[in-house]
């Protein structure tokens, strides 16, 4: 069995090695944790609270993708969407939080709960509702947050303690990145919107 994975940030490509018996379904997980399965159910697979990016990049423990087959090809289907950012703080920042809140809102993290029509679902942690970046970052640094896709109520940033924007009725797309530009001192939120790309 082989497989690619194309989406930024990540390695290219991935080999997994065994005998592939007809007619019988496998799934692969790209991701942290131990997992197991259960009448097709995947579990122990989740979006930490903590995430540690390095610059330019996305928590390799945090991005998740899943693929389903019943042959020898593995196509991963990506159940993230990432957050990109640029920090504008003077100085230097370890503290970004993402958060959402509303009755109605996900939460950021989740656990992969099953396959349905060969489609991976994310089911929301009720205790997941804020997520840490605690990577030392610079002024002009770049990163990625790892989130839950969902509709959310409100969506806020805050970096060392203080609010940088709070957005309303956000929809959150797997495999897709949001831009949401500069924050910090000079945040430019709001200027230049939100900027979806495909992975």
């Amino acid at each position: 069995i082989s497989a690619e994975n194309t989406f930024e940030g990540a390695s290219q490509s991935a080999k997994f090695s065994g005998t592939a018996a007809q007619n019988d379904s496998y799934i692969a997980v790209y991701g942290q944790g131990e997992w197991s399965v259960e009448d097709g159910v995947i579990k122990g697979v989740k979006i930490p609270g903590v995430q540690r990016p390095a610059v330019g990049h996305f928590d390799d423990d945090a991005l998740i993708s899943v693929a389903y087959t019943t042959d020898k090809t593995l196509a991963f289907t990506n159940l993230v969407t990432l957050i990109k950012f640029t920090v504008g703080s003077e100085s230097p920042v370890n503290d970004i939080r993402f958060s959402s809140t509303g009755l109605q809102s996900p939460a950021f993290t989740g656990n992969i709960t099953g396959i349905a029509n060969g489609t991976p679902t994310l089911e929301n942690d009720t205790d997941g509702s804020e997520l840490c970046i605690a990577t030392i970052l610079q002024k002009g640094d770049t990163a990625y947050a790892v989130v839950a896709p969902g509709t959310y109520e409100t969506l806020t940033c805050t970096m060392m303690t203080k609010k940088i924007f709070t957005l309303k009725d956000v929809t959150l797309k797997p495999g897709t990145i949001v831009n949401v530009g500069t924050i910090g001192e000079e945040s430019t939120w709001g200027v230049k919107g939100s900027i979806w790309n495909s992975w």
